[in-house]
């Protein structure tokens, strides 16, 4: 391999870890999480929604890299237990903004009646919410509540997160400005690599391989024409004049 194809890799090799870096620090500016759990016991017998503890953070302000935040709301093990008005044991969750917007709820319920003093199998349930962030910041909480006189509960772990991104899903990345990526073909193949600049006109086609054609040597031998020359016109003479008709000179 030639000192100039190894250069060309090399500067190949160093726009495609500049490309990563940026990408990376991009990435790095346009996200950010947020998180709360909890692992101690918990139980409601409300009709409305009220908090649940432990489960609240607060949203930072909209900003030129953070517009959104996806909050989840993950209860894996919540179950239900009371004597229900005359119909099967249900609660719901949900995710509460500044103490009055519910962004969403989920509800669950038992399969089947079960006797009093009995409580259903496990409920997991999860909420995911889109939440705009605005020009302040806001407070989110889960909240539950029972429904039909059900008391809700969990004994173990529950969470609340988000994540603050950009609303870029399709955005594409872009290489850094001074990148060039051009192609590059096997030493001694005849051919040169050929890239666009930047500005060139339409007419030019990236990636487009021009071929150079070689001179060969050629042996050449000069053979002189023969041209036949024009011949006189034909003037007789009196040696050579045909006799006459009539037999005098």
């Amino acid at each position: 391999m030639t000192i100039n194809g190894k250069r060309m890799i090399f500067a190949q090799l160093a726009a495609v870890a500049a490309f990563a870096l940026t990408l990376t620090g991009s990435l790095q500016a346009q996200v950010d999480t947020l998180y709360a759990d909890s692992t101690v016991a918990q139980s409601t017998s409300s009709q409305s929604l009220v908090p649940i503890t432990g489960l609240t953070f607060a949203l930072p302000a909209a900003s030129t890299s953070h517009k959104f935040a996806m909050v989840t709301l993950d209860m894996p093990n919540l179950y239900l237990s009371g004597t229900p008005a005359n119909s099967t044991l249900g609660a719901q969750v949900g995710v509460l903004i500044d103490g009055t917007t519910v962004a969403a709820t989920g509800q669950i319920s038992a399969d089947a009646s079960v006797p009093a003093g009995t409580s259903s199998g496990r409920k997991p349930t999860t909420v995911v919410v889109k939440i705009p962030l605005t020009a302040g910041t806001q407070t989110i909480e889960a909240v539950w509540n029972g429904v039909r006189s059900t008391v809700v509960q969990t004994d173990t772990f529950s969470s609340l997160s988000a994540i603050l991104t950009k609303n870029n899903a399709r955005s594409k990345s872009r290489p850094p400005s001074r990148a060039r990526f051009r192609w590059h073909l096997p030493p001694g193949s005849g051919a040169q690599p050929f890239s666009r600049p930047r500005g060139a006109p339409n007419a030019v086609r990236s990636n487009r391989v021009t071929r150079d054609t070689q001179p060969q040597s050629v042996q050449t031998q000069l053979i002189p024409a023969h041209i036949p020359e024009t011949p006189a016109p034909f003037r007789p003479t009196p040696a050579t004049r045909p006799p006459a008709r009539d037999g005098r000179p």
